[in-house]
């Protein structure tokens, strides 16, 4: 079922930009994550400004998937993408991650409008790597 939501235009720019991977001196400036969410009218998928952490406010102890999880609402849904690092047998990898969030104690209509905008939205339009999705947070 497609929602009708559309996505804003900073939203895909958010997205293009930290798909690149920038030169050492501009990777103070590279997000280490971006949240989205729904326009108050439920009809569009907006950059949520205020709420995201650039790989030049972390130190070496910074744990971003934890400042993350303590920036998603208690009581609405979310989507974020999440800039991982890791390694494997061969090298050290760097992927985009997307993260639904749909809170137990977001509102039905909310958590049915965010998971069925994901699909179409992010996983088709982005070819996002890897998606997760949670309402707990030890699930995430």
């Amino acid at each position: 079922m497609a929602s009708g939501v559309q996505i804003n235009g900073k939203v895909l720019s958010v997205f293009a930009e930290m798909k690149v991977h920038k030169t050492s001196e501009d990777v103070k400036k590279r997000k280490k994550f971006a949240i989205f969410k729904l326009n108050d009218e439920k009809t569009e998928i907006i950059y949520d400004e205020e709420n995201v952490l650039l790989f030049g406010q972390m130190d070496e102890d910074t744990d971003g998937f934890q400042l993350l999880y303590d920036t998603l609402p208690t009581n609405d849904c979310r989507y974020a993408i999440f800039d991982v690092c890791y390694e494997n047998k061969e090298s050290k990898k760097k992927d985009l991650i997307l993260l639904y969030w749909a809170p137990e104690n977001a509102s039905l209509k909310n958590r049915m409008i965010y998971a069925s905008s994901l699909k179409k939205t992010f996983l088709e339009s982005w070819r996002c790597q890897i998606d997760v999705g949670s309402c707990r947070p030890r699930c995430l």
